[in-house]
């Protein structure tokens, strides 16, 4: 009994953070369902039930069929892409083909984007928030 109340604990801790998520993802796609049984659900204050009508209306529109070609195309275009960049740049960092100065460049170059990231936040938080400086560096944006 004491060795199943000590495997509890860890769980215990983490029981609120994964109650509320779980509210916080559930809740709104119930509605979302909800919703799409009813016509203007989110424009009329007493939005007629229409049953599976909005599903039939989609799924005979050709315009959907083609967006969702597209989309997957997308997608699996996108992961394919990615991953196939991700190990071509893993094995250029890990590599004994290259010298080291050539994997320091590939790393450097691996690296810029996320440095470039942060860089761009705090300078644009940086004139949100000190808007003397916003209107000498963009005197048409003194409004702001």
């Amino acid at each position: 009994m004491k060795k199943l109340k000590k495997n509890a604990v860890p769980y215990l801790y983490i029981a609120p953070t994964v109650i509320l998520m779980a509210v916080l993802m559930v809740v709104p796609i119930v509605n979302v369902i909800r919703y799409s049984f009813y016509d203007n659900a989110f424009v009329k204050k007493n939005p007629s039930f229409v049953g599976w009508y909005n599903y039939k209306k989609v799924l005979a529109d050709p315009v959907f069929w083609q967006s969702t070609k597209e989309t997957v195309f997308f997608v699996l275009v996108s992961i394919i892409g990615h991953i196939l960049i991700a190990l071509i740049f893993a094995h250029l960092l890990n590599t004994t083909m290259f010298k080291q100065r050539t994997r320091t460049i590939a790393r450097i170059v691996y690296i810029l984007p996320w440095i470039f990231t942060a860089t761009v936040i705090s300078v644009m938080w940086k004139l949100i928030f000190q808007p003397a400086e916003s209107a000498q560096l963009c005197p048409q944006n003194s409004w702001l």
